[in-house]
């Protein structure tokens, strides 16, 4: 679906098409976004998990932020969140910056991230 350009603004750009085309329904994605709000937001404030994805610039934070504090509530950009927050997920996993934590704690964010994952597979045709 990326066409091999995984970055933040071409996966918005996906969601996006698909979003304005209906082509998204958010409740294939509803639990893993719930999760992620719990753990990313706290009365409206960012939590230091969320301050330890270590979002870049590119990455879009303040649409994920947005998206977390139910500010945005646009289907493309809640697809793009979600999508965004696994792709740092599995950036920093594999090539990047290590989690003060290592590994700890880090089971339930690949479980949620997964799961996004494979229901974007879903809509994208690809099973």
């Amino acid at each position: 679906m990326l066409d091999t350009k995984g970055s933040a603004a071409t996966i918005i750009k996906v969601a996006h098409k698909r979003g304005a085309r209906d082509q998204i329904n958010l409740d294939h994605f509803e639990e893993d976004l719930t999760y992620f709000r719990t753990r990313y937001v706290s009365n409206g404030h960012s939590t230091r998990h969320f301050d330890g994805l270590k979002l870049r610039k590119n990455d879009e934070s303040k649409l994920a932020f947005s998206v977390l504090t139910e500010e945005n509530t646009y289907t493309g950009d809640s697809i793009a969140a979600l999508l965004i927050i696994a792709l740092r997920l599995r950036n920093d996993l594999f090539h990047g910056l290590k989690w003060e934590s290592e590994i700890r704690e880090q089971r339930e964010n690949f479980d949620h991230a997964n799961a996004v994952l494979m229901s974007a597979l879903n809509i994208g045709g690809h099973h």
